[in-house]
């Protein structure tokens, strides 16, 4: 509906969201997902990197689907007390 490349408010979105959904858990006293907590600081960062790259002059471009991929098989690979429980 907006014209235009939306991709950095979609990442400031997702980002806040995430880390804000964590906030309210962590203030009402329910278990956080560290998890979503990676994914929205990821989100933050990618946003905040594409705010300030082009500022310094830089041409490094961070693509997000890589990372999402690489935050998700560090999340598999490390062991956490709930995995790590067998039935």
């Amino acid at each position: 509906l907006i014209p235009g490349d939306q991709t950095d408010l979609a990442m400031l979105g997702l980002g806040m969201l995430l880390v804000g959904l964590n906030l309210v858990r962590a203030v009402r006293q329910i278990p956080v997902s560290y998890f979503s907590i990676t994914l929205g600081v990821i989100f933050l960062l990618v946003w905040m990197w594409g705010l300030i790259s082009p500022a310094l002059g830089l041409g490094i471009q961070l693509e997000l689907f890589p990372l999402l991929l690489i935050a998700l098989g560090l999340y598999l690979l490390i062991p956490s007390p709930k995995r790590m429980k067998t039935v």
